[in-house]
């Protein structure tokens, strides 16, 4: 009897463990967001890393599981000894700890707790107890000075990027309650924070993305897969492109095209060549498996990616996208496939999604969910109301 109390007690402490894990890592990506110093970063990972490892070794698997999660940790570790990064063991750690719990708990949990801690930066902004409210800078290349809300987060930009993740989730797991006029005010919304920041990857992804869940609501397409997974490697190669071509000499067959498309990317791409001494980003920094020299900063998320880690995980990393699609698409789940594509859009302009911070990364849990959950598997949705 004893056995079985305890028995039935581990599929609750497993999902206490991820859960705990989750709700620190989205706590991490909010210190970092409102400027605050965490001199413990390092120590508060390994934390989170030793909640979802137990949670992964307490989760039943099966012999070809096992093979998997041996394989991936493996893979991983190597790439942690090779270039002093531990981000992808963690993140793959995560994703099998995932599994624990249902993606509409967690994701819920991941949403819940971001919206809070925005509100209370912002809150604490405006109060002026902490974090500033604007930036006056010259934003833009050749442009003038101008003053933007930040509103806490420390640039304007940082800003309306949480706002659009939050979108994105909060469109995912009330799709089922959403409205047309629900739609519209969130356009309104995405509106009114452009007005305070002047961001425009957001605010156009953000509209794009609202139309998009307006067009698959209650009504999504087979169709939709094979058009994510060409938007998705049109999104890579582009950052390919932009990567070779980042010192942009003029005499190079297609250099107009992305002098301009340097433009109006506000520098990111010549970044990439003129941004360091090294020309980290430049597509000749890049490796294999990446090196511990490979630690610069820049916009481009994608071919921030390749630089971090290497081309070998860059490649699977592009890979496992396209299997999460055709899972969404199989799952019939077409506002998953439309929120993970438009994050692969948004990681082609901005960083946020490649980082160490794993709570900023919610793509993750639906790797989880529907690579590694059986066929079948609930959507993490929040259901209709009824009457």
């Amino acid at each position: 009897m004893n056995g079985e109390q305890s028995k039935n007690k581990i599929p609750r402490i497993r999902s206490a463990l991820f859960l705990t894990g989750l709700f620190l890592e989205v706590l991490f990506v909010l210190i970092d967001k409102s400027r605050l110093s965490n001199p413990y970063t390092g120590v508060c990972f390994r934390v989170t890393f030793l909640l979802f490892l137990t949670a992964m070794l307490l989760e039943e698997h099966s012999k070809k599981e096992w093979i998997l999660i041996v394989a991936v940790l493996l893979f991983t570790f190597f790439c942690y000894r090779w270039t002093g990064k531990n981000d992808l063991l963690r993140a793959a750690v995560f994703v099998f700890a995932s599994k624990t719990v249902p993606l509409r708990k967690s994701l819920l949990l991941l949403f819940q707790e971001t919206l809070v801690g925005c509100l209370l930066i912002v809150f604490l902004s405006l109060t002026g107890l902490f974090g500033e409210r604007s930036v006056t800078t010259v934003f833009r290349t050749g442009g003038e000075m101008q003053t933007r809300y930040s509103l806490g987060f420390g640039h304007p930009n940082a800003l309306h990027c949480m706002f659009y993740m939050l979108l994105l989730m909060g469109m995912y797991l009330y799709d089922n309650r959403m409205k047309l006029y629900q739609y519209l005010l969130l356009l309104v919304v995405n509106g009114g924070v452009y007005a305070l920041t002047n961001s425009r990857t957001s605010f156009l992804l953000g509209i794009l993305s609202v139309l998009l869940a307006m067009l698959l609501h209650d009504r999504g397409r087979g169709w939709m897969y094979v058009a994510g997974a060409v938007l998705v490697l049109i999104d890579v190669a582009f950052s390919v492109a932009c990567a070779y071509m980042s010192f942009l000499w003029r005499g190079l067959p297609g250099s107009p095209f992305f002098i301009r498309a340097d433009q109006v990317l506000n520098g990111r791409i010549a970044n990439l060549y003129y941004g360091t001494e090294a020309h980290a980003g430049y597509i000749e920094s890049w490796s294999l498996f990446s090196s511990p020299r490979a630690n610069e900063y820049f916009d481009m998320g994608w071919v921030r990616f390749f630089y971090w880690y290497g081309i070998i995980p860059g490649i699977l990393a592009v890979l496992l996208i396209l299997y999460l699609l055709y899972r969404c698409q199989q799952e019939r789940d077409f506002q998953a496939l439309m929120l993970v594509v438009s994050c692969c859009t948004y990681t082609v302009i901005e960083a946020h999604l490649v980082s160490v911070y794993i709570g900023r990364n919610f793509c993750l849990l639906f790797i989880g969910a529907y690579c590694l959950g059986a066929q079948g598997q609930a959507k993490g949705k929040i259901g209709r109301k009824e009457g």
